[in-house]
């Protein structure tokens, strides 16, 4: 298993999948798929945290399926 940090930009287009073009559907779905076959994992830092607390008091509307993505 490899650890593989990825940009908070990887989850945010992995979260919206379904908006992105095809070419770009197949390469983050292959990492999102190789994240849940814990192929790799995915260290978070306190970068991620404060793009999380940045983006809350831009929206906080965005921060449940921020969540429900890091979960995964």
């Amino acid at each position: 298993m490899k650890h593989v940090y990825l940009d908070w930009n990887v989850f945010d287009k992995i979260e919206k999948i379904q908006e992105l073009e095809d070419s770009d559907k197949k390469i983050f779905s292959k990492i999102e798929q190789l994240i849940i076959d814990k192929q790799i994992i995915c260290p978070y830092s306190n970068a991620h945290i404060n793009d999380l607390l940045r983006g809350y008091y831009k929206n906080p509307e965005f921060i449940p399926a921020h969540l429900d993505t890091l979960k995964k």
